[in-house]
């Protein structure tokens, strides 16, 4: 599915798609969320049942039924025996699961309150194969939402049911407001045609070692390429975890890392401070790198913000 932007001047622009790096990114988000995008209330996360792990478990208080919702960020072709196997604990060890209900809602839930026999499974995943989605319509108790993230000011996300005959899911399409008014640009606009020789090959090099890092993201805009650390990975109170901005001169690779109040060390003095003259980029310190130069001591350099944004 795509999602357009629409432009004041009546021009229509693909929004960019800012995929989950990992399935505890995507079961975070859903877990926070879970009344809104499918109407259940979260009971508990990494729920232990008879020796195996349960991703998310919900409760649904209009068919009073326990609920599932496993992540998948790649296709998987065992994912029903899985569910099946979710199901029967469910049934198995119901004790457990009216346990976690008491402890997350501070009440208490007879075993003859549950409608055991709706029992279902949610599977969330980027993508589907066609097998999968025609097992999930002729099986009640398997539900299959494909989720799509997409970046702008504010991320939109889209969550679509193409797997079951259940109502559409009542938070399907939330988004942040404004996107409308974003324009989005690709890497390949920072390739300029007057480029010397092997810069551009500086910055492919340097940019593969930095996304090569656990939890970057690469956010190409007009004036320079950001790279921040994705939400599970910053840590806490950094900000916009902004740790590296990255830019075309003719002859060299220019860059912005770190945050004056962290200090930088830089025994060769490479790094400019920068932080009291207006600049492009996110960071307080300008370095530039051109072919012949040490990338490797500039990845230092970088990987010292990356710690510290």
């Amino acid at each position: 599915m795509d999602l357009y932007i629409f432009h004041d001047d009546g021009r229509l622009e693909k929004a960019p798609p800012s995929p989950f790096a990992h399935e505890k990114e995507l079961q975070r988000l859903i877990e926070a969320n879970s009344n809104v995008l499918f109407d259940v209330e979260f009971i508990k996360s990494e729920m232990t049942v008879g020796g195996r792990r349960i991703d998310t478990l919900c409760f649904d208080q209009k068919t009073k039924s326990f609920v599932i919702v496993e992540y998948k960020i790649s296709k998987q072709s065992s994912m029903y025996d899985q569910g099946h196997v979710y199901l029967s604990l469910i049934n198995d060890r119901r004790a457990d699961c009216l346990v976690a209900y008491q402890d997350k809602k501070d009440e208490i839930l007879k075993r003859d309150d549950v409608n055991w026999n709706e029992s279902r499974v949610i599977f969330v995943s980027p993508g589907f194969t066609s097998n999968q989605k025609d097992v999930a319509k002729r099986e009640d108790q398997f539900d299959l939402w494909e989720v799509r993230r997409y970046s702008g000011d504010g991320d939109i996300l889209v969550l679509r049911n193409v797997g079951s005959n259940r109502r559409e899911s009542p938070g399907n399409n939330v988004s942040a407001p404004g996107l409308r008014k974003v324009k989005s640009f690709e890497e390949e606009h920072h390739k300029k045609p007057n480029l010397q020789p092997g810069v551009w090959d500086v910055y492919e090099r340097l940019r593969d070692r930095v996304l090569a890092w656990e939890g970057v993201e690469m956010n190409p805009k007009k004036l320079c390429i950001t790279f921040r650390r994705n939400r599970l990975q910053a840590p806490a109170g950094s900000g916009s975890r902004a740790f590296l901005s990255l830019g075309m001169q003719n002859s060299a690779v220019w860059g912005t890392i770190g945050k004056k109040r962290h200090g930088l060390d830089d025994p060769r003095g490479i790094a400019k401070d920068v932080s009291g003259i207006g600049h492009h980029g996110s960071g307080d310190y300008r370095f530039k790198i051109g072919p012949g130069d040490d990338l490797d001591y500039v990845e230092g350099l970088v990987r010292q913000s990356y710690h510290r944004c």
